[in-house]
């Protein structure tokens, strides 16, 4: 789904979405999607990976990613878990 169609594109096809965001998902992609899925009937499963909002300590990237859900073991357990429900 690219951000910038959404209102093009058929809300229909959609069975899950996941946001991968590099910025916090609070006020993000993730946000924006939730919303306009938010009360149509057969909304997508949606999931969103992104910086919470807390506090990250400092550390290497790899290890600030890993701890947000950004690297790619946890982003492909995602959607493993995802596929699992659909």
């Amino acid at each position: 789904m690219n951000k910038r169609i959404k209102k093009t594109r058929n809300e229909d096809m959609y069975r899950a979405i996941l946001t991968l965001e590099d910025g916090a998902l609070k006020g993000g992609l993730f946000s924006a999607v939730c919303e306009w899925f938010a009360g149509k009937d057969g909304a997508p499963l949606i999931k969103g990976a992104g910086i919470p909002d807390r506090f990250i300590g400092q550390d290497t990237q790899k290890a600030q990613r890993a701890e947000c859900g950004l690297d790619m073991d946890s982003i492909l357990d995602l959607v493993i878990d995802m596929m699992k429900i659909l």
